[in-house]
């Protein structure tokens, strides 16, 4: 069976650097369930980020800190920033290890739904 990554929070994180680390989102595909393997026409793409916003730490200082974690997915050969925004699914998610897990799960339903 196919099947979306299985990614962790770590990974997102940058393996515990500060929100800006290298790997602060992933991105994947899988075929399409519908006959049309070997085609990028009808692929099922899913992005995976980790979403910062401010927060002030224990001294007072402003930092960005991980506010949610986002799910978004899509079916066809573009990149996300190429797709019809009317097209793309989107949830968001608890900022840790059991978001990135709900993500993914939600990620696989949508994908076996298709």
């Amino acid at each position: 069976m196919e099947g979306v990554y299985q990614t962790d929070f770590i990974y997102l994180n940058g393996s515990f650097s500060e929100f800006g680390g290298k790997t602060n989102e992933y991105t994947g595909s899988l075929p399409a369930k519908n006959g049309t393997k070997g085609t990028f026409a009808d692929c099922f793409r899913y992005r995976l980020s980790l979403v910062e916003g401010d927060g002030v730490n224990e001294k007072g200082k402003e930092i960005k800190i991980i506010v949610e974690v986002r799910a978004q997915c899509w079916f066809g050969p573009f990149a996300l920033e190429a797709t019809d925004p009317e097209i793309i699914k989107e949830a968001s998610f608890s900022p840790d290890e059991d978001g990135v897990k709900e993500a993914l799960k939600w990620l696989q339903i949508v994908y076996d739904n298709a």
